[in-house]
């Protein structure tokens, strides 16, 4: 594919799944992911970096566009301190010889581990959708 729209960007464009910026000089670019929905249906809506939002840069060298991701280190807090009671109860569970609190702990690492699967299925598609509009944009145009 030949990327050659490039000269006629030159500043921050919206599209549906991100913002973008783009270094017509360079051949490079940003990027950031918008959830519309998020931000408005959220209580933690003034967050200006979510926990799923994801970050990245694009560069083209040689008529090949490389995408690079970079996911929130917000998310990576939240997967922490939501997975650390998780482990804590039942280890101290084990020790203390109460098996009920052993496989609510076991079974709340279940529930996490379920929901970084749905969490990484998401971000995969996200990303996907960002690669779809970045290529759609630069592509020539006949």
């Amino acid at each position: 594919m030949k990327f050659s729209n490039w000269k006629y960007f030159d500043g921050i464009y919206e599209e549906k799944e991100g913002k973008y910026v783009f270094i017509p000089d360079l051949k490079t670019g940003y990027f950031v992911t918008r959830f519309r929905f998020y931000r408005k249906h959220s209580i933690l809506s003034q967050s200006s970096g979510m926990p799923l939002t994801i970050f990245g840069d694009f560069e083209e060298s040689n008529g090949i566009l490389k995408i690079n991701y970079k996911i929130s280190y917000r998310l990576l807090f939240l997967i922490l301190a939501w997975l650390t009671p998780w482990v804590v109860v039942p280890i101290i569970s084990a020790i203390k010889g109460n098996f009920i609190g052993l496989a609510v702990g076991l079974g709340g690492i279940a529930f996490t581990i379920l929901f970084l699967y749905f969490i990484y299925i998401f971000q995969n598609g996200k990303m996907l959708l960002i690669s779809d509009e970045i290529s759609r944009l630069l592509k020539i145009r006949k």
